[in-house]
């Protein structure tokens, strides 16, 4: 009996020993997919690699998933096996009700005992977003009548590039309809064939929305969800019409303006990206104060989302 007993002692003591020798040659990522939609089941995948070639057990791992847009937090713990110098895919899954960057870290990591009954706790840096994309908010936003202005008798539509000849944006043949003041006349004297210059918009003539991240009181995740939702249809719709513009928001942890330029549609998911993971907070001091402040004197056409 004491035989047995000795050897079940000196077997745990060798498991724990090799534990803590095994933990540093595990090597662990993680996959997510690039975008999903709200309360959509998304699969993400723990990948684990021994690169020992002998003997190994058993890991629990817990996972953290934080909305880094509402700060919503969700721990999950998985438990993994791996052989000799194999890689093990896991499978897990996300849900996230509202929508925002969602961060999957791996918080801690026990690598455990053959016999589960001890583990040897280590840390690892891994990480992975994905990004649960807002839904176009249904509020209505007539945003050309918004930013359609009468700018020296020139309607500010997107057929049109602008109204400042100083700085053309580029140089045709002339057409049917342009206007006088804006022939090249130099290069219409070299030539002998009518040119026009392509105006420009001048850079104060910029078209801004500005987000609100900061709120009075502490905002709920429906709130954020609301913002960002406005954010996507509203710059959503600027680009459509063929408006360039800048989506701009005070990031309060970092206490720092940031400013997105949207070309086009395809500029849209990076500003998602980007503006979801700012941080939504309660404070007394609004972003929308610090642009004011920053802005003075600026002649932008700024549209206000709180």
């Amino acid at each position: 009996m004491e035989i047995i007993l000795i050897a079940v002692v000196l077997t745990e003591l060798i498991g724990i020993v090799y534990s803590r020798c095994a933990a540093k040659y595990i090597q662990l990522s993680l996959k997510l997919p690039g975008t999903v939609q709200k309360k959509e089941r998304a699969e993400g995948k723990l990948c684990v690699l021994y690169k020992k070639k002998i003997l190994f057990g058993k890991l629990k791992l817990y996972l953290q998933f934080e909305n880094r847009m509402n700060g919503e937090q969700t721990i999950i713990c998985e438990k993994v096996t791996v052989g000799c110098g194999q890689q093990t895919e896991e499978a897990f899954y996300v849900q996230a009700r509202c929508s925002g960057t969602v961060r999957c870290s791996i918080l801690s990591v026990r690598v455990l005992d053959w016999f589960g009954l001890t583990y040897h706790k280590i840390q690892s840096p891994e990480q992975a977003d994905v990004l649960v994309l807002p839904e176009p908010s249904v509020k209505h936003l007539d945003i050309l009548s918004e930013f359609q202005k009468d700018l020296e008798g020139q309607e500010y539509l997107p057929s049109r590039q602008g109204y400042d000849y100083s700085e053309p944006s580029g140089i045709r043949e002339y057409q049917p309809g342009d206007s006088i003041k804006s022939i090249h006349w130099k290069l219409t004297g070299r030539f002998s064939q009518l040119y026009v210059k392509e105006p420009s918009l001048p850079s104060e003539r910029t078209i801004v929305l500005f987000a609100e991240t900061g709120h009075r009181k502490k905002p709920e995740p429906e709130e954020c969800d609301r913002l960002a939702g406005e954010v996507f249809a509203v710059s959503g719709q600027l680009a459509e019409l063929g408006f360039s513009h800048r989506v701009v928001w005070y990031e309060h942890e970092k206490e720092r303006m940031v400013t997105m330029e949207v070309a086009g549609m395809e500029d849209i998911g990076v500003v998602l990206r980007k503006f979801t993971a700012c941080r939504q907070r309660q404070t007394p001091y609004s972003g929308r104060s610090h642009y004011e402040k920053l802005m003075q004197g600026q002649t932008e056409h700024v549209y206000y989302i709180e």
